[in-house]
């Protein structure tokens, strides 16, 4: 693409981007691609400003545009795996992950986010596979995620080994409780969960979020 004046909408939209003003920056991508509508750079970076405004299908939309010009763009592919997870479209959001892992086989953001898509999608095979890759992790919750997926993929010795190893190293803490109690609700595993949130709510009586989840858990068993 030949050189961009100073002033161009390209140009402009991403200053405006930098300080913020998405809407501003999404009217001067705009401009720029009445002119120059095969700029993968442009359309990308449109997709960027509007999915900051929560339109995220359309952010989709100009992702896809801009594949449809340059199928290898490392941006547009990060930013459309991006999307698809926001919208909770979990597995079109692991495709878009593996793509971006094979380019960037170390990039332990992707690997984190494909492994939690894989739970999200029931996919706990491909979550164990790249949850290993994050291994080992100071954060609990690689650990405690691989835990769920060796659970649910029959490797329970396992999943208790490194639920043990969580609780020795961070089990007092209300954040590993919440995880815990959370990994434990999305398995349906009630009594575990209510027994973390109840853990949680006993080590920062304050937090809301302990109080909602177990009343949550108390809710789908009927139980007041």
């Amino acid at each position: 693409m030949a050189a961009l004046a100073a002033d161009s909408p390209f140009d402009t939209g991403r200053a405006l981007q930098a300080q913020g003003d998405y809407v501003g920056a999404e009217r001067a991508y705009r401009d720029f691609l009445k002119q120059h509508p095969r700029s993968v750079p442009a359309l990308t970076n449109l997709g960027v400003v509007i999915a900051r405004q929560d339109r995220l299908a359309e952010a989709v939309a100009a992702y896809q545009s801009a594949l449809a010009v340059d199928g290898e763009s490392l941006p547009a592919r990060t930013n459309l795996a991006l999307a698809y997870y926001r919208m909770g479209a979990w597995l079109d959001a692991a495709r878009w992950l593996k793509s971006v892992l094979k380019t960037t086989p170390g990039d332990r953001r992707a690997l984190q986010l494909l492994a939690i898509a894989s739970i999200q999608s029931r996919q706990y095979a491909a979550a164990a596979a790249a949850y290993e890759q994050l291994m080992p992790s100071d954060d609990p919750s690689v650990a405690i995620g691989l835990s769920v997926a060796y659970r649910e993929t029959g490797r329970r010795e396992e999943s208790d080994r490194l639920l043990d190893a969580v609780l020795s190293r961070h089990g007092q803490t209300p954040e590993v409780q919440s995880l815990l109690g959370l990994a434990a609700y999305a398995r349906k595993d009630y009594p575990r969960a209510a027994s973390a949130f109840e853990e949680m709510i006993r080590l920062a009586p304050q937090n809301p979020d302990g109080h909602f989840y177990l009343g949550v858990i108390y809710f789908e068993q009927h139980e007041f």
